[in-house]
């Protein structure tokens, strides 16, 4: 009965380190399309207002 609550204990602290790992991985992989997604938008609201005001309307 001893080796089974063992063996329970080691599956869950095992199973459960991979599930936060994978979950610190999926965060972190936000964090960085996040941050290219600001810059990419950062950078057509830099491009969009050296457009003359034709052009604007003409991308719209």
């Amino acid at each position: 009965m001893i080796m089974l609550n063992i063996v329970i204990i080691w599956f869950v602290v095992i199973f459960g380190g991979l599930g936060i790992l994978k979950y610190m991985l999926i965060q972190k992989e936000r964090k960085v399309r996040k941050a290219m997604l600001e810059k990419r938008l950062e950078h057509l609201i830099q491009t969009n207002k050296y457009k003359s005001p034709q052009e604007k309307n003409e991308s719209s």
